[in-house]
């Protein structure tokens, strides 16, 4: 058995991956490995199972896709090829999620929650009758920082003000 506490912290991202790819060769060799870790893609990356603390609590337990799947509902992202669209774009998917996307006009980002996965195809043929183009259009599950936030109601180390600013964001 062996324990890693923050391995990656302050790594590079080239120095990271080569710790990810000894943990794997390990774990590949039969070892088990303890992982301790406040960057949550690493634990998604690494991770058979995840034990979520709060304030010194095990507050949740599971696989990464079992605590992505008891955080909720998956999110769109969408992306107009000409920035000037996003607005245009964000009224689009607000109307067929329900939602108030999340508008990051510095990236032309538009995103919102989905319970229906089917809304991907509907937002490609509204675009496409708008005259969009997409450069992006993707549906995902929630991050583990998503499920963290979810499942907490406050970002790590965090006060729950910010937290709640961060949640509202996202939806």
């Amino acid at each position: 058995m062996v324990f890693l506490d923050e391995p990656t912290t302050g790594l590079d991202p080239r120095a990271r991956g080569e710790v990810w790819e000894t943990v794997r060769e390990m774990v590949a060799d039969g070892a088990t490995i303890l992982l301790t870790t406040q960057y949550l893609e690493e634990a998604d990356a690494l991770a058979d199972r995840i034990t979520v603390f709060d304030h010194g609590r095990v507050i949740e337990d599971g696989t990464p896709a079992e605590l992505k799947a008891r955080a909720g509902r998956q999110t769109l992202a969408v992306r107009a090829a000409e920035p000037y669209r996003t607005e245009q774009l964000a009224r689009i998917v607000a109307e067929l999620t329900g939602e108030r996307p999340e508008v990051r006009l510095d990236a032309g980002l538009v995103t919102a929650p989905v319970a229906d996965p089917g809304v991907l195809r509907a937002v490609v043929q509204r675009l496409d009758d708008a005259g969009i183009v997409a450069a992006e259009v993707a549906l995902r599950l929630p991050s583990l920082d998503e499920v963290f936030l979810t499942l907490t109601g406050h970002a790590a180390g965090g006060t729950d003000a910010p937290a709640q600013q961060l949640e509202e964001s996202i939806r």
